[in-house]
């Protein structure tokens, strides 16, 4: 072999040499270039996607947790467990829970339990897009059976917890699509922290599944539980592996050994056994927020052959014309390798800041393919941060719209994020509060201790009410103190680490109301009424001492029961006429009846009823009983004891007529006989007696006239009261004449009256206008108006007129306002007239101006529908009168 041969061959040699360690350098240098860019690539695109996950979760379980915590669910619980109408289910039907469905198009459904687990109200969307409704009646379902639902009604108050992930049928039928659903659960507690049941919201992860999915279309994406089971799988067949058509398959089925992925804490990447199809690449990243079911996204690649092997050729053709044309290409070669290599590398150094340098994705061979494959993967980074913006500028508005007031605090008690109600609670602007310690917004006193109390919060983070029971305020910045509740929520996120979003509620209102409340139930439960309330029902459903006193039974005994167990058998009908009343608007006072005591006995009581109305609908009776048992004795007494003494003074005025009138008589016939034969004394002695005599007839006449009132007075019928009034002033006439009366009347009406009496009545008032004139001639002036169920008459005139001070002294038995002798009459005439005015159940009073005239006014009850007609007026008309 020649020398030239053998150059040749060490020549052919070297180059083959050179072209294979060519090869394998680069060959194992872009493959893990590679390698690092995918699993960076798969580790950002799953942080979006568990991020993305995490703040439905979030949503999820906040919301549940303001649902829970707000007073119109508590009202309407409050209102079911009462038995009455549920506030704000009529008209609009509940309008902040439609709303909120509004706001988050995948949550399907919100739900009011009630302690046995009933729905009490459910707002629903029978699918995704599909209007809200109001499920009521036999719609609403009984979950008492539901495991989820029994532990939701076992937690502390203020937890959420989520349910497992099932997939339910979409829309009514039951054969349709099945979709992912996650259901949020928290108790609801009284004021007084009784249980009085939960609130359960269904969230469709459907969409969001989808759209992770969607976000894959060159990888393998699985999302499972915290036992392994998938939620998200290439074949959908697999999805439903745990639900009721399912077949039993999952993660470890697919992946053995890939138990310690469900356990990740943090996104991370490696490689991960394939049942039957040797490893793969794997990214796996938690779903943060979601405790109580853990969830773990987990994406494989597989190995891109095609890749490889283009790889492969390429850099063995560029080491072979490398070897070739070391000589002659070394320096253009070298630029044409490691100027796109060194602007990937430039561009991958900037893909953080706002403009990073393009990438040379027209470079050809393997540079090219990884230029482009760089590229793809900044524009899908793009998207994501797009979606991460999206997201956290919704959660931001999730806050700003949440009706308490809301503050995020990081892991130094700073301040980072407030919404408008805070603001407002607080009395600061944004930017003050924004970087405040939080204890700088509390009172004094809790200072020391919050520190401790958020760092144990840090070290088990859950979702709780802080403070429960306790007594805790915030600091406004004038420096006054705000009654609150506050609940506690972890919230994680990358780059900000662990954080507390707080949920702050004003309960100043609601303080001031349960201290109302328990004022009143003292003074209920201290009085001696017996007090009790009802359902529209006539079920007792609250009973005090008092009741206990005067009835006999226990509140246990009553409470629950119907009234009708207080209520004498023959009265049964009583109650569902005062009910129908009370369901119109109707207050009943004073209301005398019968009840049952305890041991059979009957009571006589006074009733007195108030309606409770919600929005002009009946939901409740208040009612106060007094035992009138002695009232009544009384009053028989007082009846008894005034009847004697009108029998007395009746036959004592009577029995006095005859003695007093042979007086009179006798006395009279002393005057005639000896009148001028005696001394000039004797005569005035006798005119005297006489005086007296008579004097003293008159009063015993009107004290006759008096107690007749009450004894002989005739039923009250529907009389003509211009009519009568007639009669008056033609008896009158000679009067009225001698003292060139005028009295005026104008068309008087009918009035249920004794005809008699009425008459009596005109004929004091009006004589006494005569009377008491002045010097001018009298003008009398009888009128009528309507006053409610009752006629309103006024007799005035332009007589002397009296001190106001004597008002109630004119009315009175035997009293004058002027001596003796100068006006005739014994001062009976008015209280005749009182008495007459209050049996027919009015009043009389007066007005008075001294020289200017008088006016008495009184009150007669009107006649009602079916009463007897009254007798035709003697004249034959009616109509206005003038009588001179």
């Amino acid at each position: 072999m020649t020398l030239a041969s053998r150059l040749w061959l060490v020549l052919l040699a070297t180059v083959a040499v050179t072209a294979l360690a060519v090869e394998l350098t680069v060959d194992a240098a872009l493959r893990q270039t590679l390698a690092a860019l995918d699993a960076e690539q798969r580790v950002r695109v799953l942080e979006g996607s568990a991020l993305r996950l995490s703040n439905e979760v979030r949503v999820l379980r906040a919301e549940a947790y303001s649902i829970g915590q707000a007073n119109p669910t508590r009202a309407v619980l409050t209102a079911h467990a009462e038995q009455q109408p549920l506030p704000g289910t009529e008209g609009n039907r509940l309008p902040g829970m439609r709303a909120l469905l509004g706001w988050h198009p995948n949550f399907l459904d919100v739900r009011m339990l009630d302690a046995e687990g009933r729905e009490v109200v459910r707002i629903e969307r029978l699918a995704p897009g599909a209007p809200v409704r109001v499920a009521t009646g036999r719609a609403l379902e009984d979950h008492g059976a539901n495991l989820d639902v029994a532990g939701a009604l076992a937690l502390a108050s203020g937890v959420v917890a989520l349910s497992p992930v099932v997939f339910a049928p979409a829309g009514s039928s039951a054969g349709g699509v099945r979709r992912a659903v996650l259901r949020a659960s928290t108790p609801v507690d009284d004021a007084q922290g009784r249980r009085m049941g939960a609130v359960a919201v269904t969230l469709d992860l459907q969409a969001v599944l989808e759209g992770m999915r969607a976000s894959m279309p060159d990888g393998q994406l699985y999302l499972v539980d915290g036992e392994g089971r998938f939620i998200l799988h290439p074949d959908r067949a697999r999805e439903s592996g745990h639900g009721a058509a399912g077949p039993p398959f999952g993660l470890l089925d697919q992946f053995p050994g890939a138990q310690a992925l469900l356990a990740a804490s943090a996104p991370r990447s490696g490689r991960l056994q394939v049942a039957g199809a040797g490893e793969r690449a794997y990214s796996v990243a938690p779903i943060v927020g979601a405790a109580a079911t853990p969830l773990a996204l987990i994406l494989t690649e597989r190995e891109n052959a095609f890749l490889e092997s283009e790889v492969r050729r390429s850099t063995f053709l560029a080491a072979l014309g490398a070897a070739l044309l070391a000589s002659l290409l070394a320096i253009p070669f070298a630029r044409t390798v490691t100027r796109p290599l060194a602007a990937m590398t430039e561009a991958a150094r900037g893909f953080l800041d706002s403009h990073p340098p393009p990438m040379p994705a027209r470079a050809q061979g393997e540079v090219g393919v990884l230029a482009r494959a760089l590229e793809r993967m900044q524009a899908t980074m793009r998207e994501r941060d797009v979606f991460r913006e999206q997201e956290q500028r919704r959660f931001r508005d999730v806050v700003e719209a949440a009706p308490n007031a809301m503050l995020m605090v990081d892991g130094q008690r700073r301040v980072t994020l407030v919404n408008r109600n805070a603001e407002l609670l607080f009395g600061r602007g944004r930017e003050e509060l924004v970087g405040m310690d939080i204890e700088s917004l509390m009172p004094e006193r809790y200072r020391a201790a919050h520190p401790a109390h958020v760092a144990q919060f840090l070290a088990a983070p859950r979702a709780r009410a802080m403070g429960a029971g306790s007594d805790l305020h915030v600091l406004r910045a004038d420096g006054a103190e705000v009654a609150v509740e506050i609940g506690l929520n972890p919230v994680a996120s990358p780059g900000a680490g662990l954080q507390m979003l707080v949920s702050v509620s004003d309960i100043t209102e609601r303080r001031a109301a349960e201290g109302t409340r328990a004022r009143l139930a003292a003074i209920v439960e201290g009085s001696e009424d017996a007090i009790l309330s009802k359902s529209p029902g006539s079920i007792v459903t609250s009973w005090n001492r008092g009741a206990q006193k005067l009835l006999g039974y226990s509140a246990e005994e009553v409470i629950g029961r119907s009234v009708l167990m207080l209520i004498p058998e023959r009265l049964a009908e009583e109650e569902a006429r005062l009910m129908a009343r009370l369901s119109a608007g109707e207050h009943v006072a004073h209301y005398e009846t019968l009840r049952l005591h305890r041991d059979g006995r009957e009571i006589d009581v006074s009733v007195t009823l108030s309606p409770i109305l919600t929005q002009g609908v009946l939901t409740g009776v208040s009612s106060i009983m007094r035992d009138i048992r002695e009232n009544k004795r009384r009053d028989a007494e007082l009846r008894r004891s005034n009847a004697e003494l009108e029998q007395f003074a009746y036959v004592a005025s009577h029995d006095l007529q005859e003695p007093l009138r042979m007086v009179a008589n006798y006395t009279e016939l002393l005057a005639e006989r000896y009148r001028g034969r005696l001394d000039e004394r004797a005569d005035k002695y006798i005119h005297y007696a006489s005086d007296g005599a008579r004097r003293m007839q008159r009063l015993v006449s009107d004290l006759l006239a008096y107690s007749r009132v009450g004894s002989q007075g005739r039923p009250l019928l529907p009389t003509s009261s211009d009519r009568v009034l007639r009669r008056v002033l033609e008896m009158l006439r000679r009067l009225v004449q001698e003292s060139e009366a005028r009295v005026e009347f104008d068309g008087l009406p009918e009035v249920m009256a004794d005809e008699g009496q009425l008459h009596q009545l005109f004929q004091n008032l009006i004589g006494n206008a005569i009377k008491f004139r002045g010097e001018a001639p009298p003008r009398i002036v009888v009128k009528a108006v309507p006053a409610g169920p009752q006629w309103q008459f006024s007799v005035s005139d332009n007589g002397i007129g009296l001190e106001m001070r004597y008002a109630e002294r004119i009315f009175q038995m035997f009293q004058r306002l002027h001596e003796l002798g100068r006006y005739e009459g014994s001062g009976i005439g008015l209280a005749i007239s009182k008495r007459i005015v209050e049996r027919h159940g009015g009043r009389i009073w007066v007005e008075s101006t001294p020289g200017v005239g008088t006016t008495f006014h009184f009150t007669l009850a009107r006649v009602s529908a079916g009463s007897v007609a009254p007798l035709p007026a003697v004249d034959g008309h009616g109509g206005d009168g003038i009588l001179a």
